[in-house]
Parts: C-alpha cells; sequence; structure tokens
C-alpha cells in the first residue's frame, strides 16, 4: 500500500471492476469445503460492493469459469471490464 490506494475512499470511486468467480459465487467461496459447506453461509463481495457504493458503477466479469479450471475463454471479458475503471479488484 506505498500509493495510499488503501483503503478504498467510496467518494472517489465512480466505476469498479470487480473480477473472479469468488466476487459472486457463495457455492464457490467453500473452496475446499466444497462439499460440506453451506453457500447459503457465505457472502459474496459483489452484492456487498454494490450495496456500500451505491453511486459508482460496478463492473463484473468473472475471468475464469471456477478456480479449478485453467479456461482462459473469459479473461477477455475480464480486460474490458477493467479497462477505464477508477480500481479493479481481483476475487
Amino acid at each position: 500500500n506505498t500509493a495510499g490506494l488503501l483503503p478504498l475512499a467510496p467518494t472517489h470511486l465512480r466505476k469498479v471492476a470487480v473480477v473472479g468467480p469468488l466476487a459472486d459465487d457463495p457455492h464457490e467461496q467453500l473452496g475446499t469445503w466444497i462439499f460440506d459447506g453451506d453457500a447459503s453461509l457465505s457472502e459474496p463481495l459483489l452484492p456487498a460492493l454494490r450495496a456500500a457504493l451505491p453511486d459508482a458503477e460496478i463492473v463484473y466479469a468473472r475471468g475464469v469459469p471456477n478456480t479449478r479450471v485453467d479456461d482462459r475463454a473469459l479473461i477477455d471479458d475480464a480486460v474490458a471490464a477493467a479497462v477505464g475503471a477508477d480500481v479493479a479488484i481481483l476475487v
């Protein structure tokens, strides 16, 4: 944090890119506990950010289908989401 980016200043954020399969998938957030976990107990970051930053444009892209595959078909969508954003949050 040498550039002082954190904590994020909500008043300075017009466009926020959120990238990654964990951002809006409670089941995926369970990680290695996915078979025994309860996805209803997970709160994804994306809806929390939308609630915390009601005046910002939040752009979301998965980037990859899930955390267990090396499929790069969605990378261009992730790059497009980040272009022009004040900040990109990778989840």
